[in-house]
């Protein structure tokens, strides 16, 4: 049990206790803060980052899968044109019985079956790894329309090489 002498001194360990109970909830409001500050900061790197790729031209595909990878703390994205990959990055889950997308690389139960993106309309994106948060969801979109993009620039690309010879 716990007696105080003077009401004085009771009144004072009632305040020191509210004062920690306000200093408490004013540093989990800053580290709240601070945690957003650096994710949106980490967004707004991505961001410029895959702004850049594309302006970059020829390696941009490449570039833009390896970003979509190290952003997401994916095991691999691999990006597929018409059947064909045009571009890979870290370890696609391996299927049961061999073909791309079932369990994961080292057969570990848990792990979510890889997710497909259409891009444009003969493109996908296949991520593999965990799942994306709604924040992360809308950052792909942003990967997803500078992929079409690039994909875009790559056809132009192809057909004044293909131009070129008939000329």
């Amino acid at each position: 049990t716990v007696t105080v002498a003077d009401p004085r001194h009771a009144w004072a360990l009632v305040l020191y206790v509210v004062i920690a109970l306000l200093v408490s909830i004013v540093v989990d409001r800053a580290a709240r803060a601070a945690r957003l500050a650096r994710r949106r900061a980490a967004e707004s790197e991505l961001l410029a980052t895959v702004a850049g790729s594309v302006l970059r031209g020829q390696g941009a595909l490449p570039a833009l899968v390896t970003r979509t990878r190290e952003a997401f703390s994916l095991a691999g994205v691999r990006l597929v044109v018409d059947g064909e990959t045009v571009a890979s990055d870290g370890e696609p889950l391996r299927a049961r019985g061999g073909a791309a997308g079932g369990c994961s690389a080292g057969g570990r139960d848990g792990e979510a079956e890889p997710v497909a993106i259409p891009v444009g309309s003969s493109a996908v994106l296949e991520l593999h790894g965990a799942p994306l948060d709604a924040a992360e969801r809308r950052l792909l979109q942003v990967i997803v329309t500078q992929l079409e993009g690039a994909l875009e620039q790559r056809r132009l690309e192809q057909t004044a090489q293909a131009a070129d010879v008939l000329a």
